[in-house]
């Protein structure tokens, strides 16, 4: 398992979008859910001039987490790289191949990346809460802009759709990507 709770080199999830966390916020607390902490999140996306990775449905980022409290529990805050493939089409979940892992000098990343022919197309910034509830991890997050999301990410469909019927997240899971949502508003 990674540290969102899937297989590890698979990401399960499914994302919603709520008009503000605090229902889900109280369905955690009455579910028993374990609180991790709340971030402030960077994610600088690469890609090569053409766009070929996103055009190929994937995506390539550097992300640096600064913990916002320190209440929470333990979450690697250490910046990771992370790929995500094209996401299969046969599931309401989001679930795609995902490599990642955390590492210590993410400038020395970027340069290589770039010396590779790949350059930075967009940055993401959110603040997000994280929980753990049912073998899942639960994040709710929100962009400025752009809203409120709950993600629920776990070992496999039936979890994270377990998960998202008890904190009362219902209808069509939001398919589109953070950064998808970041390039169509421009």
């Amino acid at each position: 398992m990674n540290a969102a709770g899937s297989s590890a080199n698979q990401e399960i999830e499914v994302k919603f979008a709520v008009t503000g966390h605090q229902a889900v916020s109280d369905a955690l607390r009455r579910e028993g859910g374990r609180y991790l902490g709340s971030f402030e999140q960077t994610d600088r996306f690469y890609d090569t001039p053409q766009g070929l990775l996103r055009d190929g449905g994937c995506g390539l980022r550097i992300r640096e987490s600064r913990r916002l409290d320190a209440t929470g529990g333990q979450i690697d805050t250490r910046p990771e790289v992370t790929f995500k493939g094209p996401r299969r089409t046969d599931s309401r979940a989001k679930v795609r191949p995902e490599y990642q892992t955390h590492m210590d000098d993410p400038e020395a990343l970027e340069k290589v990346f770039e010396a590779c022919g790949l350059v930075p197309t967009v940055i993401v910034r959110k603040r997000r809460t994280s929980y753990r509830l049912g073998g899942c991890m639960v994040e709710l997050d929100e962009l400025a802009g752009i809203g409120c999301f709950v993600e629920v990410e776990g070992p496999d469909e039936p979890a994270v759709f377990a998960v998202s019927q008890r904190l009362g997240l219902a209808g069509e899971p939001v398919s589109e990507s953070y950064l998808a949502m970041v390039l169509r508003r421009g």
